[in-house]
C-alpha cells in the first residue's frame, strides 16, 4: 500500500469574488508522478503555493491538511526565471536562486580559514559541495559549458536549462514542476524526460507538453468545477477516457432528443389540421428553398471575387536572398533564400541560444524601407509578434482590458 505524503481534504480558496476551489481534495502518495491539468486561472499555481506553505487556503473547520512529517519535504521549480539586479554568472546562479545555499556559501567564504564544526555540519547536512557539483554536471549535460556568462544575457531556453539543472539537484522528496519545458529545444526536452524517468522522487508537473505528461506521469489530476478530479493513468489514457465520456454524453443527449421528439408529436396530435396540406404553404416552401440556393450562389461568387482580388495583390509576402543577420557587428547566421507566402505556417527549429529569437526580432522589425536587393516585402505584409518574454514587460497597474485597448 502506498504511503500518503500529503492529504488536503475539503479545502476552499477564494480571491475576492473569484472562487478557485470549493471543498476540493488532493492526495499525493510516495513515488507518484502526477500531471496537474486545468485551464489558465483555475488554480494550478495556487495549489502549488498551498503545498509549499507559501499560501493559505480559506479557514474552515472541515478542512484537513495532513503531512507525513518524516517524508514530506517539498521544492517548487517555478516557470519564471528570477533575474538578479546585477551581474550573476551561471555558476553563481544556484546560490542566488537557492537562498539557503547562498547564505551558506557566504558563511563558508567568510570563515574559510577557521571553519567551525557547526558550519561544517550544516554544509554537510545540505550536501553543499555535492549539490554544486551536480548542478554543474547538469549544466554540461544541457550544453551550458561557459559558467562565467551573465544569466541576464541568456536566451529564454538557456535560462530554462539553468532552472532544470537546479530542480534536478534539489534535495526535497517532492518536486513541483511548473511548466518545466517552456522555450526548450526538442533535444533538451528528451534529456529532461530521461532524467525524470530515472528519478525515484515524487513529482507533480504542470505542463502543456502532451508527450511529457504521457511519458512521465502515471496519474492525472484535473481541476474541474472547483474540484480536483483523479484519474489513474497517463495523459494519453486520460484523453481516451474523455473521448469515451463525450461519446456517452452525446448518446445520452440523443436519447433525450428522441424522447422529446416523440413527446412533441404527441402534443401536436390534438391540434393537427384535418385537411390536406395548404397549396399556399407548399409554394412558400419552394420560394424559400430557391432563396437559400440563390444566397449560397451569391456567397460563392463573392468568395471567388475575393480570391481573385487576393491573387492580384500577390501571394508572396516576404523574400530574402543572401542576407547576413548580425548584432553589434557579430554575424549570427546567413539566409541563403527565404520565401514566405500568404497562409504559410512555418516552424523554426534550432538549439537554445542559436539565434531563433534574434531571427524573430529581425523579422518583426521589417518594414517597407527594408526593400533592397536582398529583401522583398509585399505591400500587404503586416507583422504581429508575440514574444516569449513579453509577460515581463506587462504593466502591472492596469487591467488586461485597459492594456489591450
Amino acid at each position: 500500500m502506498s504511503k500518503v505524503l500529503v492529504s488536503l481534504r475539503d479545502f476552499s480558496l477564494n480571491f475576492g469574488d473569484k472562487e478557485l476551489f470549493a471543498e476540493a481534495s488532493f492526495t499525493l502518495n510516495l513515488g507518484e508522478k502526477v500531471g496537474l491539468l486545468g485551464l489558465n486561472g483555475m488554480g494550478k499555481s495556487s495549489l502549488f503555493k498551498i503545498l509549499t506553505g507559501e499560501m493559505s487556503y480559506d479557514t474552515d473547520p472541515k478542512t484537513v491538511f495532513d503531512k507525513n512529517n518524516e517524508l514530506y519535504s517539498v521544492g517548487l521549480i517555478t516557470q519564471h526565471f528570477p533575474l538578479p539586479d546585477s551581474f550573476c554568472s551561471i555558476e553563481d546562479y544556484l546560490f542566488f536562486y537557492c537562498e539557503d545555499l547562498g547564505v551558506l556559501k557566504k558563511l563558508y567564504q567568510d570563515n574559510i580559514d577557521a571553519l567551525s564544526d557547526r558550519i561544517l555540519t550544516k554544509l554537510e547536512s545540505l550536501n553543499f559541495w555535492g549539490r554544486e557539483q551536480q548542478y554543474q554536471s547538469y549544466l554540461k549535460r544541457f550544453e551550458l559549458n561557459d559558467f562565467s556568462k551573465d544569466v541576464r544575457s541568456l536566451s529564454g531556453g538557456e535560462q530554462r536549462k539553468i532552472l532544470l539543472s537546479i530542480g534536478l539537484t534539489r534535495p526535497e522528496n517532492v518536486l513541483l514542476w511548473d511548466e518545466p519545458t517552456n522555450h526548450l529545444d526538442l533535444e533538451t526536452v528528451g534529456i529532461f524526460e530521461d532524467e525524470l524517468m530515472k528519478s525515484s522522487k515524487t513529482m507533480v508537473i504542470i505542463s502543456h507538453d502532451r508527450k511529457l505528461l504521457s511519458t512521465i506521469c502515471s496519474e492525472i489530476k484535473a481541476i474541474e468545477d472547483k474540484k480536483i478530479i483523479n484519474f489513474k493513468g497517463n495523459y494519453a489514457q486520460y484523453l481516451e477516457s474523455l473521448e469515451i465520456k463525450e461519446d456517452e454524453r452525446k448518446k445520452g443527449l440523443q436519447r433525450l432528443k428522441n424522447t422529446l421528439s416523440r413527446e412533441q408529436d404527441w402534443m401536436r396530435q390534438g391540434i393537427k389540421a384535418r385537411g390536406t396540406r395548404s397549396k399556399k404553404r407548399v409554394e412558400n416552401f419552394i420560394d424559400l428553398k430557391n432563396k437559400v440556393a440563390d444566397i449560397k450562389s451569391k456567397a460563392k461568387q463573392n468568395l471567388d471575387l475575393q480570391m481573385a482580388e487576393s491573387k492580384r495583390k500577390g501571394r508572396k509576402l516576404l523574400e530574402v536572398k543572401h542576407k547576413e543577420i548580425s548584432i553589434q557587428d557579430k554575424n549570427l547566421f546567413s539566409i541563403d533564400h527565404l520565401m514566405l507566402y500568404r497562409g504559410d505556417k512555418v516552424g523554426l527549429l534550432g538549439p537554445n541560444g542559436a539565434g531563433k529569437s534574434t531571427f524573430m526580432n529581425w523579422i518583426a522589425s521589417l518594414s517597407a524601407h527594408h526593400n533592397d536587393g536582398s529583401t522583398f516585402i509585399g505591400e500587404e505584409l503586416k507583422i504581429g509578434y508575440f514574444q516569449q518574454k513579453k509577460r515581463e514587460s506587462l504593466p502591472l497597474d492596469i487591467s488586461p482590458f485597459e492594456y489591450l485597448g
